[in-house]
């Protein structure tokens, strides 16, 4: 490696006078050394920036405000606060479930067809009565096997007309063949009698058993034959049963072509139009009556200790955005309705964990427009038990699991403390005996302690032993 070239030489300014031949150069220590006269001005401003600094700040600290400080003992804070007595309330359990009318109907098909016409006015959302026309099949098959039907049937009755008849003549002719039988019998003992006195020959006799004996086999057949008849009766009875089933339920058939409403109400669907083919099982129509109308309310499954047949249920169609963070609904914009548990579903629910009570609703008197509607999914809130007495605390007086108290000290000052309070459940609704305009509540396992006040809302700047100067809300109307 080659060694490190030495640092160039400063060149000098271009007017700078020539070194006289042969003068050694100046050091470079005394070429980059400031002079006695910069030193001393640098000196001169770095005092006058120091002065100018200790003169701004004591300006400042002279003219600064005086404020008196009053002890920390001496502050009372102004807070909030409220009496929690004891309110009646009762345990409510929320749910929800769809609404569900009570009297409804799925029209089907009950043969196979095609679509003649529909009812007139039936159309979706029509009201429809009992029995009305809702759709009409083409009828000429079912009419064709009626007709079939009815001259097989008529056939099989004059059989049976004839069978009768028949019976008649052989019973009639029965007893003239036994009558002849009995002359032929009697007629060969006379020649029988006759031979033995040889008046008659045994040709006679054999003449007279001949005759006995076709007597006998005319008989035993037209007996063979009324015999018969009987079956044969049985046969025409058993065909001319099954031919009267068959026409009967051709008939019904040929009724069938006709489908009516069932029940009074409205017309949910109409599923089928003109023309399109049908199978027996399938559906053309929904009718409904949304006069009583069933929800089956789904609540969690330790409602089951409270909740009882014939408790009140109010019913909601959903929470608007305001209700779900925690204020009221506007009146007029979320309709409720209130209806009764009819009947507790025995078992709970093993995935969801909930018990099924069935609230029933009646609005036969209620205006069509203010009607819970069949299939709207609702919120429902069931009053379980009378109203007790409870102690309730706004919710917004809780923190962190407790609430704060205000009662005398020793010296009988106004002071803070919190407490950990134990909440059974939370109540939705208007409290007027509190005087607080909340709705949003917990009720509490257990009392306060008597004589103290409960901060209104939760402050985490009040210290326990702070002083304070309590106001009550309700005589402020605090909101």
């Amino acid at each position: 490696m080659l060694p490190d070239a030495p640092d160039a030489a400063p060149e000098e300014p271009a007017d700078a006078p020539a070194a006289p031949a042969g003068a050694a150069p100046p050091p470079a220590a005394d070429r980059r050394r400031p002079g006695p006269l910069s030193l001393a001005v640098r000196g001169v401003v770095a005092v006058v920036v120091v002065a100018a600094g200790a003169a701004g700040a004591w300006a400042l600290v002279a003219t600064m405000p005086v404020i008196d400080l009053a002890p920390v003992e001496a502050v009372a804070t102004p807070v909030i606060v409220f009496d929690p007595s004891p309110q009646p309330v009762a345990r409510p359990w929320s749910g929800y479930g769809t609404a569900e009318a009570l009297t409804a109907a799925d029209v089907p098909a009950r043969v196979t067809a095609t679509v003649a016409s529909l009812g007139e006015g039936v159309r979706d959302g029509a009201a429809v009565g009992a029995g009305q026309t809702l759709v009409t099949l083409e009828r000429a098959d079912f009419e064709d096997e009626v007709t079939r039907l009815e001259s097989l049937a008529a056939d099989a009755d004059a059989q049976l007309r004839e069978l009768d008849s028949r019976e008649a003549r052989l019973d009639e002719q029965a007893g003239l063949l036994e009558e002849d039988l009995d002359l032929q019998t009697r007629e060969l003992e006379r020649v029988s009698r006759l031979e033995g006195r040889s008046v008659a020959t045994g040709q006679d006799v054999d003449r007279a058993r001949s005759q006995v004996l076709a007597a006998r086999s005319a008989l035993s057949a037209m007996r063979q034959s009324r015999e018969s008849i009987p079956t044969r009766r049985e046969a025409l009875t058993a065909t001319a049963a099954a031919l009267e089933a068959q026409l009967r339920v051709a008939r019904r058939n040929l009724g069938r072509t006709t489908i009516k409403s069932p029940i009074r109400g409205y017309l949910q669907s109409l599923d089928v139009e003109a023309g399109e083919a049908v199978s027996p099982g399938q559906r053309v129509a929904r009718v409904v009556d949304p006069a009583v109308v069933e929800v089956p309310l789904k609540l969690p499954a330790g409602a089951r200790r409270g909740v009882r047949v014939g408790d009140p249920v109010e019913l909601r169609s959903s929470w608007d955005l305001r209700e779900r963070e925690g204020g009221a609904p506007a009146e007029g914009e979320n309709p409720a309705w209130t209806g009764k548990i009819l009947r507790i579903n025995p078992t709970d629910d093993a995935q969801t964990r909930t018990l099924t009570v069935y609230v029933v609703l009646d609005q036969a008197d209620t205006p069509a427009a203010e009607r819970l509607a069949p299939g709207l999914f609702v919120a429902g809130t069931v009053t379980a038990g009378e109203p007790t007495p409870r102690v309730v605390v706004p919710r917004r007086s809780l923190r962190r699991g407790r609430v704060q108290l205000v009662g005398p000290d020793a010296e009988g000052r106004p002071r803070v403390r919190s407490v950990p309070v134990s909440v059974d459940f939370h109540l939705r609704a208007r409290l007027p005996g509190t005087g607080l305009p909340d709705d949003q509540w917990a009720v509490l396992d257990a009392p306060l302690p008597a004589g103290e006040r409960v901060v209104l809302t939760a402050n985490a700047s009040l210290l326990d032993g702070q002083a304070v100067d309590p106001r009550d809300a309700a005589a402020r109307g605090e909101r």
